[in-house]
C-alpha cells in the first residue's frame, strides 16, 4: 500500500513538472517545464515563447539564443529563403487583393479571411526560422499576416537590426542583411507560402523607434509629428523605400500607414488630414494595393464611454469614407 501511495505521488510531482495544454514549455528565461502532458507537444512559437498544443510527435523546444549580424552593411542584400517543411504549393496569385463589400478577394475567391500578427517575424535573423513560421500559418489556413515594417533609431546599433537611422543632419535607410534585407526574407517566404502581408511604416508606439525616433531627430512632440514637415519628409522617403522594394511582389495585401496611429486631445482633423494625404501619397507610387490606416476604430457617435469617445484624435467614420483608405 505505502509503494502504491509513493509510487502514485512520484507520478504526481511528475506530472506538476510537465506544462499543461496551452501552457508556456520554453523561451528565453523561461524557468519553467519544457515538457508538455500527454497528448501535447512542446511546439516552438517564438524566441520568447514556446507552447503545448495538441499532438502527439516528438518535439524540443527551440534554443532561445539570438543570432545577430554584426555587418552595418547599408548595400541592397535580399536573403534566400529555406525550403518549406510542406511539399504542398500555394495556388499562383490570380490579381491584386480587393475589397467586396464587406469582405475581401484573394486570388479571385471572395469571402473572409483569417489572419494573425507577427511583429517579430520582422526581426528573425534565421530563415529558415521565418519559413518555419509561415509554413505553419499556411497549414492552419491563416492567410492574412500583419507585420512590422520598421525599425527606427536614432544611434546605429552595433549588433541588432535597424530599418532607418533618424537624424535631423541625414537620415540613412539600411537596405543590408541587417535592414530591409530582414523584410526581404519574409516577403520572400510569404510568397512560397501563398501568405499575403499587411506591411505597416511607423509605430504610434516607442517600440522598435516610431514616432518618438522622428522627434528626437526633428524635434517637436509626438501630437506635433503629423504635421511636422521635417518628419514627414522623411517618413515618406521611408515609405517610397518600402513600397517601391515590394509593390510588384504577390504576398502584399495592403499598406499600413501606422501602428495604431493616435493624437491625444488633438481635433480628429489632424489625422484625417495627415491619413488622406498620406495615402493618396501611398497610392500614387502603388495604385494596385490596399491601404489601410492601422487605428484602432476609436470615435464614434452614439456613445460617450471610452474608447468611442474622440479624445485619442480619430473620427472612425470620416476615416472610412477617405477613398485611398
Amino acid at each position: 500500500m505505502k509503494s502504491t501511495i509513493a509510487g502514485a505521488l512520484a507520478f504526481a510531482a511528475a506530472a506538476s513538472a510537465q506544462a499543461p495544454l496551452y501552457g508556456q514549455c520554453g523561451g528565453e528565461g523561461w524557468a519553467g517545464p519544457t515538457t508538455c502532458v500527454s497528448g501535447s507537444v512542446c511546439t516552438f512559437s517564438n524566441y520568447w515563447y514556446s507552447q503545448c498544443i495538441p499532438g502527439t510527435a516528438v518535439t524540443t523546444a527551440r534554443s532561445s539564443t539570438l543570432t545577430t549580424s554584426t555587418r552595418p552593411a547599408t548595400t541592397s542584400s535580399i536573403l534566400t529563403t529555406s525550403s518549406r517543411t510542406s511539399s504542398a504549393a500555394p495556388p499562383p496569385g490570380t490579381g491584386f487583393p480587393s475589397v467586396s463589400g464587406t469582405k475581401f478577394t484573394i486570388d479571385g475567391v471572395t469571402k473572409y479571411y483569417p489572419g494573425t500578427n507577427c511583429y517579430w517575424c520582422s526581426f528573425l535573423t534565421n530563415a529558415a526560422d521565418v519559413d518555419l513560421v509561415l509554413g505553419h500559418l499556411r497549414t492552419s489556413g491563416l492567410k492574412i499576416l500583419r507585420i512590422w515594417g520598421f525599425s527606427d533609431v536614432n544611434t546605429v546599433p552595433q549588433y541588432d537590426n535597424w530599418f532607418q537611422h533618424l537624424t535631423a543632419s541625414g537620415s540613412t535607410i539600411n537596405t543590408g542583411a541587417n535592414g530591409l534585407g530582414r523584410l526581404d526574407t519574409v516577403v520572400a517566404s510569404a510568397e512560397k507560402n501563398g501568405i499575403k502581408l499587411i506591411i505597416n511604416f511607423v509605430n504610434n508606439w516607442d517600440d522598435y523607434g516610431g514616432i518618438k525616433a522622428y522627434t528626437n531627430a526633428f524635434g517637436g512632440d509626438h501630437n506635433g509629428w503629423y504635421t511636422n514637415t521635417a518628419a514627414q519628409t522623411q517618413y515618406r522617403k521611408y515609405i517610397n523605400a518600402v513600397v517601391s522594394r515590394y509593390k510588384n511582389s504577390n504576398a502584399i495585401f495592403a499598406w499600413e500607414l501606422a501602428n495604431e496611429p493616435r493624437c491625444q486631445g488633438c481635433a480628429t482633423s489632424v489625422i484625417y488630414n495627415w491619413a488622406k494625404s498620406t495615402s493618396e501619397y501611398v497610392k500614387s507610387l502603388d495604385p494596385n494595393h490596399l491601404v489601410t490606416l492601422g487605428d484602432e476604430g476609436m470615435g464614434l457617435p452614439g456613445d460617450t464611454t471610452y474608447p468611442y469617445q474622440y479624445g485619442e484624435g480619430t473620427d472612425w467614420p470620416a476615416l472610412l469614407n477617405i477613398s485611398t483608405l
